[in-house]
């Protein structure tokens, strides 16, 4: 809807413009303004991770690969090709950042840069498989929207999570070990009855 010049705002990210600097979109006047926050100006926001596998059959490798990422040279390409921020902070604060030669247009990176200042991670959780969670929240949120039935909403999401955490200790005696350390340190468990214990 945006990019066909339907929709005049859209909540998005710098990657977007990954898309947008394509030659169709040329007709459109793009600006960036910072999210609706509310009173605290905070918004959730994230970023990616790489790892390195301790099985894998190219250690090495990997780790060069990850040496790579921390270079000037990578982050510039980054920063250049407009896929979000560059993973090292200090290359989001240079005016080859704010200013691209090649998109003159684009004046409001700052905005990109600010944004990130300014948001707070989604707290996450050891003991839940993630795209699991993402599913129910993604469903439950989804349903306030439509239903506006919050408290119950919310009620039938934690219930759903409990289960879920209960699921994945049944798979793993080692995150199982760990979750009962924190129910010894006083943590709630993940269900009412002794029975429903993994």
């Amino acid at each position: 809807m945006f990019g066909a010049g339907r929709g005049a705002m859209a909540i998005g990210g710098r990657w977007w413009l990954v898309a947008l600097r394509k030659p169709e979109f040329a007709n459109l006047r793009l600006g960036a303004v910072p999210m609706p926050a509310g009173p605290t100006g905070r918004i959730f926001g994230g970023g990616r991770s790489s790892l390195v596998n301790k099985y894998s059959k190219n250690i090495e490798g990997a780790r060069e690969f990850l040496e790579c990422t921390h270079s000037q040279e990578w982050n510039d390409l980054v920063n250049s090709a407009a896929d979000a921020l560059a993973p090292v902070k200090k290359y989001n604060y240079t005016d080859k950042f704010l200013h691209n030669p090649e998109h003159p247009n684009e004046d409001y990176n700052a905005v990109w840069r600010t944004a990130l200042e300014q948001a707070d991670s989604e707290e996450t959780s050891n003991y839940i498989n993630g795209a699991a969670l993402d599913r129910i929240l993604l469903q439950k949120t989804d349903l306030i929207r439509m239903q506006g039935d919050v408290a119950d909403t919310m009620r039938n999401a934690t219930r759903l999570i409990n289960a879920a955490i209960v699921e994945q200790l049944k798979g793993d005696s080692e995150l199982k070990r760990r979750y009962y350390e924190e129910l010894a340190r006083g943590a709630k468990p993940a269900w009412d009855r002794p029975e429903d214990a993994p």
